[in-house]
């Protein structure tokens, strides 16, 4: 076909215009510029594409994880809500144990429009932030920015909406046609263009705003950092608007009063110290100028005061202004808190305009214009109330952990709803319980606590703690965490206690771990076999284990155990014990125990410390000497070759102790003023004190030693010339060793050696330091090295072997969660020196209760994000199987040995059990300890009492299901007006009774769990 002649489009019309069809071209022109000024006059088909296009941007929420996430702006509003982080929120928390039970998906359309960088269209929240309930779904926590907001339209007083609308956007309510895009204003925004084109070229113009308030709207809540930077942001912020503006229809009459609405509700103004960032115009007149936003409404919408009413046109003048002036500093809100003259310069300004546009009456312009406010520059909030708070604010620091963020302020403003495992009533009940024990004259003198338990002290100065975990198939679930700290701090927690005896709880079970070793090792052999067994003379319990066996080789692992826990210690306090490097005396807590030989089980019950000390004694010399320890031919044989690697590495670990206290001392000291103090001091002889300045000094001359000493010492101003001399050679680096010369000047050599380094190498890190050091250490303990005194020698390899042994005590510690890296090498971690934590006790006694299997402790039930966004995601805990860290016969043996405490020994105030008050009564088990913290240090003037805390705790289990702790302590130097002990803490659960036994009573049967994953754990 030819398309160059008469069938083209070109000679097609070419020949309507030179005939006939002339006409119908014109009309055909005519009627597109027509329709196109209809368009512009009605944006009807404007409106109804963009709705079309509307409807296909959607999401739908269904069961499981979403395959990708919908790609969320950067701006405040999706920072501040969660949204932009979301995708790294879920990551975290997939690691941490949860999974998505539902999440929202997204059409393609939505999804390709915000790939190319638009902003997502949804039903936006005004006022969001962290939702927390408890198990029942009662609210324990709640907070929403902005915290004001205006519900509908009609709840906006007239003239504030008026005033708003004839400054930002005065055509937004009223437009002339129902279809109009209240995003683009083609005069406005032609006007802008114009301007901002003559001022790119250089002319001195003021360019003219653009934006309408929908546009206004999304630049703030999605564009980065709240600004247009470039005319593509500008066109992003104007392509959402209009896209925002249709989602409900072609007819925007609606959505012109919610972007209104919206607008008033978002407009950021700034951030204040202790609110932080700003949102809203309620919000901004409280913290402002303190102004209740409930007042200005109420006064600017009362009927107009009469003429001469002062004191109402003042009032009504006054909230007037305040409202204005928010309105007004909305473009540059932190510059107007810095310059209130000029912000009230603009006000003035409008204040007469808006009079002389009608929009407000001159009696209330000249009441406004009389008023002078004063933005506040810093604001001092209500005070927190954590009591009140004290369930959410566990959930809450867990919350924190798990998302990775900074602040709890951060936390709160996240658009999520989290629910908790927590009971809420029952936390409210006991924590006012507690809080009523702290009361001087109310109930702690009143009966519900024996007088004697506090019969010194004030119990307001007393700190409880409270936790209390529910076993269920398959989790440990927390039911009630508290403590009477009126401040952020979680005392089960975040803080490392020295909680007594209840390390001994700890150390039965190292104990019985080691037996089912011992018997795993043991066990099925003939006693010729257990004859030939070599076993260091120092392993006492591979001794015990291999003689029991020996006598009762068919005995399983439930018998030897029992039999293990009837061996018998002494209680005596008459025997001093080398460990943590020096030697320590203990006592216990009754004289009437010192001539007692008991059994493990019967000190265990009685706390007896000198027993449970000799245990400790037994269990570090089984992994020292032990299958996995080394021989004791290292301490009997002075010519064995490990003896040396062993002083080595105490040298090196002692050296560095020391180093690290001198560079503490001597950091920001110059050495040449550091070394005038340590000789003045220390005071040694003329001789001394130049072999310390040689130390320093290696290089120095003769003559600069001489000032050196006149300089000390007004005594050596007259030293002979000669005797300097010799002194100068005698001290010769070269010659005299670092030890000599630090004993001749009676001071450490690891200190003299810091000296001279920090002389050569001023701005040394302890890091550089200590790696600079390694020789020097080795110099410093030359002695020691010599083998003339094998009995120094022993005792440093006894530290270090017992260091390795508190190593690995530890780590078997860890595997049933205590919460620290590494224990106090000393016997006296048995009596509570290397702290612990109330969660982490109650964690032990979950193992217990469980049988020896470690389930998953949950706190949180269910986090809901973005709940009716495109960003939702509801997020669950995984289902994990347990994980076996104990035989279940360690575990059984554990839980008799801990109901034996309340049935026989220190707990027998719980004897009788927990009675729920409808006929059950729940036995109970537990371990008590007490925290004496009092220490004796040595000061100038003699020695001198140093008190760190006293604490008393109780871990307990309540029938089969409930396990927790509970805790007093005071802390610092006042603990020295109380005398309680471990007694305190089980009066205290006795008389919890009333709280708890509604949470207890609602427990039912525990279905069965899913086995362990993992092989029993010896």
């Amino acid at each position: 076909m030819d398309w160059t002649g008469a069938h083209s489009p070109r000679g097609w019309l070419s020949r309507g215009v030179q005939g006939r069809g002339r006409p119908f071209v014109v009309l055909l022109i005519a009627l597109l510029v027509l329709l196109s000024a209809i368009e512009l006059r009605t944006s009807w088909l404007e409106a109804h594409l963009l709705h079309t296009l509307d409807a296909h941007l959607t999401y739908t929420v269904r069961k499981g994880a979403a395959p990708g996430l919908l790609h969320a702006p950067q701006g405040p509003y999706d920072e501040r809500l969660g949204y932009a982080e979301l995708s790294r929120f879920l990551s975290r928390l997939d690691a941490s144990g949860f999974e998505a039970a539902s999440q929202a998906r997204v059409s393609p359309w939505l999804a390709w429009s915000t790939s190319f960088g638009l902003f997502p269209v949804y039903g936006e929240k005004t006022q969001a932030g962290l939702t927390i309930r408890d198990r029942t779904g009662a609210i324990l926590f709640a907070r929403r920015r902005p915290n004001q907001i205006y519900r509908a339209v009609q709840d906006i007083p007239p003239v504030i909406l008026q005033s708003l609308l004839f400054i930002e956007d005065r055509d937004l309510i009223e437009p002339r046609q129902r279809f109009e895009n209240p995003a683009v204003q083609w005069v406005r925004l032609g006007h802008a263009t114009i301007d901002f084109g003559l001022h790119t070229l250089g002319f001195p113009l003021r360019t003219s705003g653009g934006s309408t308030l929908a546009t206004q709207l999304q630049k703030f809540r999605h564009s980065p950092a709240g600004r247009t930077d470039s005319p593509l942001e500008k066109l992003r912020q104007m392509t959402a608007a209009s896209l925002d503006a249709y989602r409900d229809g072609p007819d925007t009459s609606a959505a012109r009063r919610r972007i209104a609405l919206a607008y008033l509700n978002s407009i950021p103004l700034g951030a204040m110290k202790g609110y932080g960032a700003i949102d809203g115009l309620q919000d901004g007149l409280r913290t402002w100028f303190g102004t209740d936003a409930n007042r200005v409404n109420q006064e600017l919408t009362a009927p107009r005061p009469p003429r001469g009413a002062t004191l109402a046109w003042r009032a009504r003048g006054r909230a007037y202004r305040e409202v204005l002036t928010l309105l007004l500093a909305i473009r540059q809100p932190t510059l107007y808190q810095r310059d209130p003259v000029a912000l009230s310069r603009k006000v003035d300004r409008y204040l007469r305009l808006l009079a002389r546009h009608g929009i407000i009456s001159r009696e209330l312009s000249s009441a406004a214009l009389a008023e002078r406010l004063q933005p506040r520059r810093a604001d001092h909030p209500p005070r927190f109330p954590f009591l009140d708070y004290k369930a959410a604010d566990a959930v809450r620091i867990n919350l924190l952990t798990r998302l990775g963020l900074s602040t709890l302020t951060a936390l709160d403003e996240i658009d999520l709803s989290a629910r908790t495992t927590l009971d809420g009533e029952a936390t409210h009940r006991v924590t006012a319980a507690l809080e009523r024990l702290k009361r001087r004259d109310a109930d702690a003198r009143a009966g519900l606590i024996a007088p004697q338990l506090l019969d010194r002290g004030n119990p307001a100065g007393i700190t409880y703690s409270f936790t209390l975990y529910e076993r269920t198939a398959g989790a440990n679930l927390l039911r009630v965490q508290t403590d009477t700290v009126d401040g952020p701090l979680n005392v089960n927690q975040d803080t490392r206690m020295e909680l007594g005896s209840t390390a001994k709880l700890r150390t039965l079970v190292t104990y019985l771990q080691v037996i089912a070793s011992l018997h795993a090792q043991y066990g099925g052999l003939t006693p010729a076999q257990l004859a030939q067994a070599r076993v260091d003379p120092r392993d006492t319990l591979s001794q015990w284990a291999v003689a029991y066996l020996s006598g009762r080789p068919d005995a399983d692992l439930k018998t030897m155990l029992q039999a293990a826990l009837e061996r018998r210690y002494s209680a005596s306090p008459s025997e001093a014990f080398f460990t943590g490097g020096g030697l320590l005396r203990f006592a216990n807590f009754e004289r009437s125990e010192d001539q007692q030989i008991v059994t493990v089980s019967d000190a265990f019950h009685r706390s007896i410390n000198l027993a449970f000390i000799r245990l400790m004694r037994d269990l570090v010399r089984h992994f020292e000497f032990g299958p996995r320890g080394v021989s004791s031919a290292v301490l009997d044989d002075a010519h064995d070759p490990r003896r040396a690697r062993y002083l080595a590495r105490f040298a090196e670990e002692e050296g560095g102790t020391f180093l690290t206290r001198f560079y503490a001392q001597d950091q920001g000291v110059p050495p040449e003023k550091a070394l005038t103090a340590l000789i003045a001091r220390h005071r040694p002889s003329p001789f001394g004190a130049a072999a310390a300045f040689r130390v320093v000094h290696p290089r120095a001359r003769v003559d600069q030693l001489a000032a050196f000493l006149h300089g000390v010492d007004a005594r050596w101003q007259n030293l002979p010339a000669a005797e300097i001399a010799r002194a100068y050679r005698e001290s010769d680096p070269a010659h005299l060793v670092l030890g000599d010369a630090a004993f001749l000047a009676r001071t450490h050599p690891l200190q003299l050696w810091l000296l001279g380094y920090l002389r050569l190498h001023p701005g040394a890190t302890l890091r550089e330091v200590l790696g600079a050091s390694t020789q020097a250490r080795l110099d410093a303990y030359t002695w020691l090295f010599k083998g003339r005194d094998k009995a120094a020698q022993d005792s440093r390899i006894e530290t270090i072997l017992e260091q390795d042994a508190f190593q690995r005590i530890g780590a078997s510690w860890q595997q049933l969660g205590y919460p620290f890296r590494s224990l106090v090498p000393s016997y006296a971690t048995v009596l509570g020196s290397s702290g612990d934590t109330p969660a982490a006790l109650a964690h032990l006694a979950g193992i217990v209760l469980n049988g020896g299997v470690e389930w998953p402790t949950e706190s949180l039930e269910q986090l809901r994000f973005a709940e009716g966004t495109p960003f939702e995601a509801t997020i669950v805990p995984k289902e994990e199987a347990g994980r076996r860290v104990l035989p279940e016969e360690i575990a059984d043996a554990v839980k008799s040995e801990m109901l034996g405490v309340v049935r026989e020994g220190t707990g027998q105030r719980l004897a009788q059990g927990f009675n729920l008050g409808d006929g059950t009564v729940l036995p109970v088990g537990g371990k008590t300890g007490t925290g004496d913290n009092r220490f004796t240090r040595e000061t100038s003037s003699g020695p001198a009492p140093f008190f760190l805390d006293r604490t008393a705790t109780f871990v307990f289990i309540l029938g089969d299901r409930f396990f927790g702790t509970i805790t007093a302590f005071v802390p610092g130097r006042t603990s020295a007006s109380y005398d309680f002990t471990s007694s305190l803490a089980v009066a205290i659960l006795k008389t919890l009774e009333p709280e708890l036994a509604p949470l207890l009573r609602a427990g039912g049967a525990i279905t069965p769990a899913p086995p362990p994953r993992s092989p029993s754990a010896q």
